[in-house]
């Protein structure tokens, strides 16, 4: 049921955004980077999709408040995926600040 209740929604949340048009080709550009995060994971592992699209800046909230680029340098690569499908996004007038949410899960 759980499985079955997941695929449902990623189905209707993948429709949702592959609907949308883009008008403001930044969250445009956004929501590209997020599918093409979400394929480098598959594709390679979840360490190297995030160090190929972090920067020294970037944060985390796990725990505590994290530098992401420290955390994923220290973690060893392995064959787990982050899969992440972006649902709603939006962004800042001036384009250089936006958001996503989603359904996501992690495969072991």
């Amino acid at each position: 049921m759980k499985k079955s209740l997941f695929f449902v929604i990623s189905i209707f949340a993948i429709l949702q955004v592959s609907a949308q048009e883009f008008k403001n080709k930044d969250l445009q550009s956004l929501v590209e980077a997020e599918r093409a995060f979400s394929r480098q994971a598959k594709e390679k592992n979840t360490r190297d999709a995030f160090l190929a699209n972090i920067t020294d800046e970037s944060i985390g909230f796990y725990t505590n408040t994290t530098k992401m680029k420290e955390h994923w340098e220290k973690t060893p690569a392995g064959t787990e995926w982050l899969y992440w499908v972006p649902v709603y996004a939006d962004i800042a007038a001036s384009g250089d600040f936006g958001y996503t949410t989603g359904p996501w899960s992690y495969h072991i």
